[in-house]
């Protein structure tokens, strides 16, 4: 065998070690993909699971909820207070959660909740008149996609 012989075997064995190399790379990328997408998932099942945990062990925070999700103006000082950061947490979770949906992040099952549960918070007029006085301590980007994706879709 020559020396461009073998310069061309080597050429040709060196490309197929780039294809598998990229190809075992992209492997690699959609495990580490669907691995981050769990683990969000994970962690915002867990902050809603923790909610719901506070307001069904605390029979005094679930009735402060009804009444603030129903009317915010109807609570008083320490309630208002108690109200305004359980739902400052609440909405927390739903920011952190739209931002891993705009990357892409966001598993579609979790999405798909995603894009049910926040109208469900929104559509209650007490939730509805916080988020309005309270938005200024959430990103502006969350405020945009509130204000001209999910309440335009609510019913009054």
């Amino acid at each position: 065998m020559r020396l461009g012989e073998l310069s061309d075997l080597a050429q040709v064995i060196g490309a197929i070690a780039v294809v598998i190399s990229i190809v075992y790379l992209a492997v690699q990328i959609r495990q580490n993909t669907r691995a981050l997408g769990l683990s969000v998932h994970h962690a915002i099942t867990d902050a809603n699971a923790q909610i719901l945990a506070l307001l069904a062990q605390d029979p005094d925070l679930a009735r402060l909820f009804r009444i603030g999700a129903g009317d915010y103006k109807a609570l008083v000082d320490d309630d208002r207070s108690r109200f305004n950061c359980l739902l400052h947490r609440i909405f927390l979770t739903f920011e952190d959660g739209f931002y891993h949906l705009r990357v892409g992040a966001l598993p579609a099952p979790m999405s798909e909740r995603f894009s049910r549960v926040l109208p469900s918070y929104l559509h209650q007029p007490g939730v509805r008149a916080w988020f309005d006085s309270q938005k200024h301590l959430m990103s502006d980007d969350f405020v945009k996609y509130v204000q001209s994706e999910v309440l335009p879709k609510i019913k009054r």
